[in-house]
């Protein structure tokens, strides 16, 4: 028999806790790694590692830039009310200093501590004892007043008890794109990108998309609109003229990043979410089919996970040093399309949340070798205030047999094979390789910086490469030709190409590489709403797309005029969203306005449709 309760309900599967609690937060392997590396873990610092990596992380957060009166309304709130709230706090918040059980923690991975592991044979919840919670702002992060932290796991604040007030308060602000829960060293990424209001931004591995909203925050920011609010919209000088390009392979997460980006409204039109495979991602290109390349991009790269165990408990069971091995090959793949993609003058950051060399300092340095018109950047300068370490110059290499090796002339050719070790997982490698800084690289540890584990890397491009210059000959070539033709043609044909010239269709495709690609709003559909919401001339035709599929064109986005001529310019980039969805056919030719698109275009309106209300009329609406 069935309860009817249950019905339509998925049954959860039950987790494999009986493995985890054998292995108890241990793994032999994972621990040789790093003890045998005491260029990343020093030994008198070991004890202080192991112990960091059984403490849970603090909640971290960061508020939206987008609306500089709701963030400023954020901050006071946290100043005036929530912080004082947290100060209160004592054993009473979810069992905070009496030893209870982590059990129910809200780990991304979703694999809750085991049952057998509760109480206090569980180190998670030994760590809680004597936490004192506290709220603070986290010092280094630009704009200020924009990141906290809370002293105080996610899954704490989860549980019934006084806390749950501020739990429901982070939700709902979440809800509303008022802020966003991301880990701290996450935040770091972004922010040593120096984002600008003209950056061309391609974040290659997108999804979930915690740092593509900090990429959309920043570049809003940028352009000089922290002072503006949605009762006060930007000038069309001060918004930026860049745009990002959101990516991921994989379709059901980039669903998942189209679904958060949402959030932030006023930035969307800035933002193109496509789904490449990375390391083949297509170079773009304008409307004379020019090369143009990224001013940033940002490979947050497939990794181990290593730099999770705080947060993950599952790593501790499944990592394994294989996972480092068959990652390596798919992160230089993605890290040298990067490098091809970036222009000059531009930087790359490649990030990973894992402390291995392997898939750190290893990628970086076998990509470098050959590429003297890259450079590592010092970032040392953006995170005053937090605790790194710096990148090594020497590791050694731990298969998966426990077996140890410092360069690869001592790896057996059978161990290479059955491991799949490569050459360039190792500092040295045949020859002496040209020096590089790797100490520029950016580590963050444990129980150094108090986050997760986490690897960045800034590598900045100083000149052009044999391949850029190849093509600016073809490009310099293409536009003395363009130049000429018009001079070239008789004046019959000159006519009748200005003739044709007006038979362009309305419905321009934006994107053919798929059933889903976007495609103008025709000119008279966009004509007619604009001649009836009067919308002001600063907005362009060319802004206003739909789906192909959507026949009768019932949803209506709006993009950036820059974003516009890229995607025109680029018809086979495989696009899953785009823009703001600002219109929706209500019926037959008349569209109402959605209530995001009231958000990001109420100023462009000439005032004819707008109705004064009465207090007494809007009480009888409210």
């Amino acid at each position: 028999f069935f309860s009817i309760s249950a019905m339509g309900k998925r049954r959860k599967r039950p987790q494999k806790r009986a493995a985890l609690h054998d292995a108890g937060y241990h793994n032999a392997l994972l621990e040789a790694t790093y003890r045998m590396n005491p260029s990343l873990i020093p030994q008198m610092q070991w004890e202080a590692f192991r112990s960091a990596l059984l403490q849970p992380l603090p909640t971290t957060f960061r508020l939206s830039c987008a609306d500089q009166a709701e963030s400023s309304a954020i901050v006071s709130a946290l100043n005036d009310v929530w912080g004082p709230f947290v100060e209160r706090a004592d054993a009473s918040w979810g069992g905070l200093g009496d030893g209870g059980s982590a059990q129910g923690g809200d780990d991304t991975s979703g694999c809750a501590p085991p049952s057998a592991l509760a109480g206090a044979e569980e180190p998670g919840a030994a760590a809680l004892q004597g936490l004192v919670p506290k709220l603070t702002q986290i010092p280094y992060y630009c704009p200020r007043q924009s990141a906290w932290r809370l002293e105080i796991p996610r899954h704490v604040l989860r549980r019934p008890g006084p806390q749950k007030a501020f739990h429901e308060f982070l939700m709902m602000e979440t809800e509303h794109g008022g802020l966003s829960r991301q880990e701290e060293a996450s935040m770091v990424p972004a922010l040593v990108a120096d984002i600008q209001p003209w950056c061309k931004i391609l974040d290659m591995c997108a999804s979930p998309g915690s740092k593509t909203l900090q990429l959309l925050d920043l570049l809003w920011d940028s352009a000089g609109n922290a002072s503006c609010s949605r009762i006060e919209q930007p000038s069309s000088t001060s918004l930026p003229t860049g745009y990002v390009v959101a990516n991921d392979s994989n379709f059901d997460r980039c669903s998942l990043l189209i679904t958060r980006t949402r959030r932030l409204i006023q930035c969307t039109p800035h933002l193109v979410v496509t789904s490449h495979d990375a390391g083949v991602m297509p170079m773009l290109r304008d409307q004379l089919s020019h090369v143009v390349q990224y001013d940033r991009v940002l490979c947050d790269v497939p990794c181990s996970g290593d730099g999770t165990l705080r947060k993950d408990i599952c790593v501790w069971s499944h990592w394994t040093p294989a996972l480092a091995f068959q990652r390596h090959t798919v992160q230089r793949r993605i890290l040298m399309r990067a490098m091809h993609l970036v222009a000059v003058g531009g930087l790359v950051v490649y990030s990973t949340c894992s402390m291995n060399p392997v898939e750190d300092e290893a990628v970086v340095l076998s990509c470098l070798r050959g590429r003297a018109e890259f450079t590592l950047v010092d970032v040392s300068s953006k995170l005053e205030g937090l605790w790194w370490s710096s990148g090594v110059q020497d590791w050694t290499v731990t298969d998966s047999r426990g077996a140890t090796y410092s360069s690869w002339q001592e790896v057996p050719q059978d161990a290479a094979q059955s491991e799949g070790l490569l050459e360039s997982m190792f500092p040295l490698g045949g020859a002496e390789p040209p020096h590089q800084p790797l100490d520029r690289c950016v580590r963050l540890l444990p129980h150094v910086s108090h986050t997760g584990g986490f690897f960045v890397a800034v590598l900045q491009k100083t000149h052009a490469s044999d391949t850029d210059l190849k093509e600016a000959r073809k490009r310099k070539l293409r536009e003395e030709y363009y130049a000429r033709v018009p001079q070239d043609l008789p004046s019959g044909d000159a006519s009748s190409a200005g003739a044709a010239s007006t038979d362009v269709p309305t419905t321009v495709p934006m994107n053919l590489s798929s059933s889903e690609h976007f495609v103008l709003v025709p000119t008279e559909i966009m004509d007619h709403i604009r001649r009836f919401y009067g919308i002001d001339e600063s907005i362009c035709n060319e802004q206003f797309c739909c789906r192909a599929s959507d026949h009768r064109m019932q949803s209506i986005h709006m993009v950036s005029a820059e974003v516009s001529a890229m995607m025109r310019a680029n018809p086979k980039l495989r696009v899953l969203a785009v823009g703001t969805r600002v219109l929706q056919l209500h019926s037959e030719r008349n569209y109402r306005w959605t209530q995001e698109g009231i958000d990001v275009l109420w100023q462009a309106l000439d005032g004819s449709r707008f109705v004064s209300l009465t207090e007494a009329c809007l009480r009888l609406v409210l």
